[in-house]
This record gives structure tokens, C-alpha cells and sequence, in this order.
């Protein structure tokens, strides 16, 4: 959450920093236009570009993780998720996902949990003598960053339109 919100920070600010090389400033120049639609006020994006629309969080994968499911349900759409967004597929509409943003918003953050796949199971220790269910839910709560979750929800979203790249 931390790194991913220094990144934000850095995107979102328009000054060069005086330590960068000439080659660093050049790249964040290209990156800052791509992220043009980026506001240094704190908050979420909610971007569409044709007909892709990413919910830019810069929340952590942990954090996204936890909400992507919630947000699959709601819209009944699969949402991809990255550390810096979740991105819904093309046919749900703007507003159908805005609404499912703000339905979570008054969720408990606790209950918002990652979907664990059957790769990572094999990772925990002992999981042979657990049951899979009780294996799953040990698992989904070392992953969950509510605290990212929390900030998300709490921040509210600027739906813009506008090129993005990822």
C-alpha cells in the first residue's frame, strides 16, 4: 500500500525532483502524460477509455485483491486486478460499477476478502492436515490489507474519461 501510494504520489506531482538524472526525468514526463488524468488531491479514478474502464486504487495488490471479488459479484463480471487498479470488463457500464463501489463503501471491511487459488494452498505449512475450508480462510486473512481496504472505501471516486495504459 505504501509503495503503491509513493508511486501515485510521484505520477501525480508535476515537479521534477533535483537528484533525478536526465534520463529519469524524461521517463516520469512520459509517464505523467500518461497518467494525465491522475489528481494530487488524495481520492480514487475511475477511468474509462472506450470501452474499458480500470478503477485506478494504487491501494496495494492485497487491498485490490480483497475488493475484486466483491466488485465480481456486484457487477457480475470478472474484474482483473493489479497493485495499482481493477479493471471490469467492457460491458458493464460506468455507473453500474460506480454503484458497487459505493454499496461496498458501507460494507464491513473484514468481510471483504481475496479469492485464494488452489496454487497458493500448497504454499502453507501443514495444509494436508487442515480442511480446505479452514486452509482457505487462514490464508484470505494473511492476505487481506483492510487497513488499504479501508482507505479505498473511505476516499470516494472522480470517474474521468481519458487515455490510460497499464
Amino acid at each position: 500500500y505504501r509503495l503503491c501510494q509513493a508511486i501515485r504520489a510521484i505520477l501525480a506531482d508535476e515537479e521534477p525532483r533535483a537528484c533525478w538524472s536526465n534520463r529519469a526525468r524524461e521517463r516520469l514526463a512520459g509517464l505523467r502524460l500518461d497518467y494525465g488524468w491522475l489528481s494530487p488531491e488524495p481520492g480514487t479514478h475511475l477511468v474509462s477509455a472506450g470501452s474499458d474502464t480500470t478503477w485506478w486504487t494504487f491501494a496495494g495488490l492485497r487491498a485490490n485483491a480483497s475488493l475484486a471479488p466483491a466488485l465480481s459479484q456486484a457487477t457480475e463480471s470478472q474484474v482483473a486486478h493489479v497493485s495499482f487498479s481493477l479493471t471490469f470488463e467492457p460491458h458493464v457500464a460506468v455507473d453500474r460499477i460506480e454503484a458497487a463501489i459505493r454499496s461496498l463503501a458501507g460494507e464491513l471491511h473484514p468481510t471483504l476478502l481475496p479469492t485464494i487459488d488452489a496454487r497458493a494452498l500448497e504454499s502453507l505449512k501443514f495444509v494436508e492436515c487442515l480442511p480446505e475450508d479452514l486452509a482457505v480462510g487462514i490464508l484470505q486473512r494473511r492476505l487481506r490489507d483492510e487497513l488499504a481496504v479501508g482507505w479505498v472505501l473511505g476516499e470516494g471516486v472522480r470517474a474521468v474519461g481519458g487515455h490510460f495504459s497499464e
